[in-house]
């Protein structure tokens, strides 16, 4: 059980998101029939706002951590100027908290922040997050205003079953878990351990908020969750955040965008050392404590790469020379579910390392199939140092080795050796602002050419 919310919420957003028109209306649409469509609503608007459940209704069933807190009289008490966006299917109605991508996080601000028992709510937020074998992710609740202990004093009547509401550390919780089929077996699960895929477990917890003075109230759901629990605990999700299936060929599948392919393609033309010069590359690579078996496998003007870091966690990447990523995927105890790809990039690389004029490279990426609609991009300034023989990296290399630094956005120095005799760039060391340089390894290196 991995209880923090806060831990996996990425990009926690203020949203911009206003209500929209939910109604568009013909300019030919009859009078008289638009008269009753407005008579219709309003009668439906003032039903509702008879019906709505006291405040702290809505929180007694919201601490049960299923569907029941998704109706219309909970909304109607936490949403009393219908102010927020909101939606509803059938009987059942939700506050509408939604980043609208597969996976990340939204925050809507009560604009008249409902009091709980003495305790004044925030906001109302959801959102979640795929952690690969070690489960899916998937959160919803409130942030509030103090500090935990008087929080969850204040709380404590009203939480369902709240005789198994306990502290554990620095969280109070209560926990389910179910296997298979099974109902719902109250049980006391430890913390800081994920769920995994096999069984699916169910948290209410109070906890620190993410900014100073503010507590998060919350529901988890996280493991081997299914559609078909989420769409009875979860009916306000859209089916984009459901789980997504395993495609076990996905990074083979996922092309290399047309123009970051043609630019290599010039840069290799003008000049052969760019392209791998040699068919297998392996060797392990050393930084501090931590070991990393790589193998490299020349693939026309690209490398092929796999990274071991553990039996159950490995890297694939394609690259040109080791140095400008185009794509890779995390493979963590299972196949990858999405695939990081360079969509745009700028190289501005000399033919040969040869002078010490400046060059740089700019690269965009985002995750494919898209996740939480986020892109990033790297761009370096490099510039050559001195040359040396490539044996001094290791005894396996030969050939003249092109010592040259580049420095990213973050101010983060990298240095590296092109190792003209295998086309291929190695990084030697990186210093972050601030930190200590990390310096790395070549060991039991092999070449097949």
């Amino acid at each position: 059980m991995l209880y923090s919310s806060l831990v996996f919420k990425i990009g926690l957003v203020n949203p911009t998101e206003r209500l929209t028109t939910m109604f568009r209306i013909p300019s030919h649409f009859p009078n008289h029939l638009l008269t009753t469509l407005f008579t219709l609503s309003a009668s439906l608007f003032f039903m509702a706002s008879a019906q709505a459940a006291s405040v702290e209704d809505a929180f007694r069933s919201f601490s049960k951590c299923d569907g029941s807190f998704f109706k219309s009289e909970n909304v109607a008490a936490l949403n009393p100027s219908g102010s927020l966006p909101t939606e509803h299917r059938g009987q059942q109605a939700w506050l509408k908290a939604s980043n609208n991508q597969p996976l990340g996080d939204a925050e809507l601000s009560f604009p008249q922040q409902p009091d709980v028992a003495g305790v004044r709510l925030l906001s109302y937020t959801a959102g979640n997050s795929d952690l690969d074998s070690m489960g899916l992710y998937y959160f919803w609740g409130f942030v509030a205003s103090g500090n935990i202990v008087d929080v969850t004093e204040k709380l404590r009547p009203l939480i369902y079953q709240n005789d198994r509401f306990r502290k554990d550390g620095a969280v109070f919780v209560r926990t389910e878990a179910k296997i298979g089929s099974s109902n719902w077996i109250n049980i006391a699960l430890p913390g800081s351990t994920a769920a995994g895929t096999i069984k699916i477990e169910r948290t209410f917890i109070i906890e620190k908020g993410g900014t100073p003075g503010t507590v998060a109230i919350s529901c988890t759901l996280q493991g081997g969750v299914t559609p078909e629990l989420l769409a009875s605990d979860r009916p306000d999700l859209d089916l984009i955040k459901y789980p997504r299936s395993i495609d076990p060929g996905l990074f083979e599948k996922t092309s290399i965008p047309q123009d970051v392919a043609l630019q290599i393609s010039k840069l290799v033309n003008q000049q052969p050392k760019w392209k791998p010069q040699f068919h297998t590359l392996r060797y392990t690579q050393q930084f501090g404590k931590t070991q990393v078996r790589i193998e490299h496998r020349a693939d026309g003007n690209y490398l092929q790469t796999t990274e071991t870091y553990s039996p159950e966690f490995n890297v694939k990447r394609t690259s040109w020379a080791n140095f400008v990523q185009i794509k890779s995927m995390l493979n963590i105890g299972q196949p990858g579910k999405t695939v990081r790809l360079a969509t745009n990039a700028k190289l501005n690389v000399p033919k040969i390392l040869t002078d010490k004029r400046p060059f740089s490279v700019s690269i965009e990426s985002e995750n494919t199939p898209p996740t939480d609609g986020k892109s990033d991009r790297i761009d370096l300034t490099c510039r050559l140092n001195e040359s040396q023989p490539a044996q001094k990296i290791n005894a396996a290399l030969s050939g003249p080795a092109r010592i040259f630094t580049c420095i990213d956005g973050d101010k983060k120095i990298h240095h590296n050796a092109f190792i003209e005799n295998l086309g291929i760039i190695l990084t030697m060391s990186t210093k972050s602002p601030n930190e200590k340089q990390v310096n790395y390894q070549f060991e039991n290196m092999v070449i097949d050419r």
